[in-house]
This record gives structure tokens, sequence and C-alpha cells, in this order.
């Protein structure tokens, strides 16, 4: 973030937290009371944004024309104190704002790769390479496996010597421990910990090298109850510079079959997402079955390029 900018931030907030510390003071607040004030100021706020809304004429026999600038920018402001209050009021600081704020921007634009996508594809349909993330471009059960090594979760987990994979450690400890692990694992930030199944990843390269071939990833990793997985999700893809075009989670997934080209060829080491999509292109959870499936996608994608040209 720019200088200028960032200094400009941490000052409207420092004058803020100094209005609203005398007004706790004054009124002789405590922490108690925080659940009630955060209720007071959101609703106070719901106030003010119907006055940003009213600042558009919204009479239908008037001609429609808007407030005056001034009014425009003195409503804005006064949302704007509601909400430097809201994050004064939890200890929220500057610097952790700006850091959510450039990881929100981040994930929003990514969003709009996926819209770009779909628009292409209503427009001029074409076969792309759909591919999954985990146990395909990367390890996330190796990480998995040694996150649990490593932690108990204050729950007396424990992980036998013998167990080698995900599946044997559920077997093991049972689905609820299994989805505890997973719960403490996506919170402790393991995604971005996994291993880069570097094979795969090259393969996946080459693929994006062929002229006009889109490469969708799909994932089930529920951003609905982990929402910060999608930006770990996205920066994990970034660090390791997969190529791609967009990414679809979870039950944005299981919808991607009703837009996509059915030429499509899917890459996924779980044989029943891919019966989902009625795609394509089962693999082995190891490093080497998945790039070359990845290199058999490619080249019935080229095939269907090659056809194409030859029917021109």
């Amino acid at each position: 973030m720019n200088k200028d900018l960032h200094d400009n931030l941490y000052a409207m907030w420092q004058r803020q937290r100094t209005h609203w510390d005398n007004e706790v003071e004054r009124c002789n607040l405590d922490r108690y009371t925080v659940n009630d004030l955060h209720l007071r100021l959101c609703a106070h706020m719901h106030s003010e944004i119907d006055e940003i809304t009213r600042c558009a004429d919204w009479k239908l026999h008037a001609a429609g024309s808007m407030a005056p600038r001034s009014h425009i920018v003195e409503e804005c402001v006064d949302v704007w104190k509601f909400m430097l209050n809201l994050l004064v009021l939890h200890g929220i600081e500057p610097d952790e704002f700006r850091t959510a704020f450039e990881e929100k921007s981040f994930v929003v634009e990514r969003r709009v790769e996926l819209e770009r996508l779909k628009a292409r594809c209503a427009k001029h349909p074409t076969p792309m390479l759909i591919c999954d993330i985990d146990g395909v471009l990367c390890d996330r059960d190796e990480e998995l496996l040694a996150f649990a090594e490593t932690h108990d979760h204050g729950k007396g987990i424990a992980v036998d010597e013998m167990i080698d994979s995900v599946t044997d450690w559920k077997l093991a400890h049972g689905q609820a421990k299994y989805e505890a692990l997973k719960r403490d694992f996506y919170l402790d930030g393991g995604f971005l910990r996994a291993s880069p199944m570097l094979r795969s990843i090259q393969a996946l390269r080459k693929a994006a090298a062929m002229r006009g071939v889109p490469i969708l990833l799909l994932t089930s990793r529920d951003v609905k109850r982990y929402p910060h997985l999608e930006f770990e999700t996205h920066e994990w893809l970034r660090r390791a510079n997969v190529p791609h075009d967009a990414v679809c989670f979870a039950t944005e997934k299981e919808r991607a079959i009703t837009w996509v080209d059915p030429r499509s060829v899917a890459v996924d080491d779980e044989k029943e997402h891919l019966d989902k999509m009625l795609l394509v292109c089962g693999v082995e959870s190891a490093e080497e079955d998945a790039a070359q499936a990845i290199a058999n996608a490619a080249d019935q994608l080229s095939s269907y390029a090659e056809g194409a040209q030859d029917n021109v």
C-alpha cells in the first residue's frame, strides 16, 4: 500500500480511537459492554447507510437527480466513522485491516476470473482441461499426517507409527476425530504448507502452452465453513506458479457440469468426483500417475483441436 495512503489511514484510525476512548471513559463503560456496543453501532450504521441511499432521489415523480457531492461525501464519512468505531471496539489495528483488505481484494479478483471463464464458454464453447488440486497438484495428505503427528489439539489424539495414509488414520481414530483434525489443520494454515507435486504442475504447464485450451481447477475445499481457505488456495497456487484460468470451490465445483463444454477432460484422484462431473480421467494419488493423467488429458484436448482444424 502507498505510504501516504497508509499514513492517512493510520491518522484517521488514531483520531477516531482517541474520540472513542474519551467517550467510553466519559460514559463509564467497560469491556463487558462490547457485545451491546457492537449491536448498537451496527444498528445505527444501517440508518447512516440509508442516508447514503437517499442521496439518489427515489420518488417516481421526481427527475431522479442526485444529492450534492458534498452531501454524499458527508454521509459516507458518517458510515466510515461507525466502521472505525467497530474496528476500535474490537482492538483491530490498521495493519491488520490493511492485510485483510489486500487478501480479500485478491480473492475477489480471482472470483472475477471464474465469471469471465463462464461467459467465455457460454459465447464460444471450448473443451478445457479440468484439474483437481489436492492429490493431483499438491500433497495435502502428507502435510495433514505430519500435522497429526505433532499436534494433539488438546483432545488426546495420538497417531500410530504404522499409520502411513490419511485413510488409515481415519479408520484408526474415527470420523469425528478426523473432522477435528482437518478443522485444526485448516485453521493452522495447513494448505499453505502442502508440498507441490512438481511433475504434475510441470505437466499442467505444458498443457497451458497449448493455444486456446482453458484450465479450470476444481476443489472440494469448504470455503463457506472456512472462508480463509479461499485466499490460502489462491496464494498457494501463486507461490507454486500453477497455470490456470479460474478455480471452482465446493458447491460451485458440482455446478460446473452445467456450463463446461462436455468435451472437456477432467483429472481427479477420487473417482466419485469424476462420476459426478460425468467427465474423465481418474488417477491414483501417486504423483507420477497424476502427471501422466494430465499429459493424457492434454493429448486428448490436442486431438480435439486438430480435428477442429481439419474440419475448417
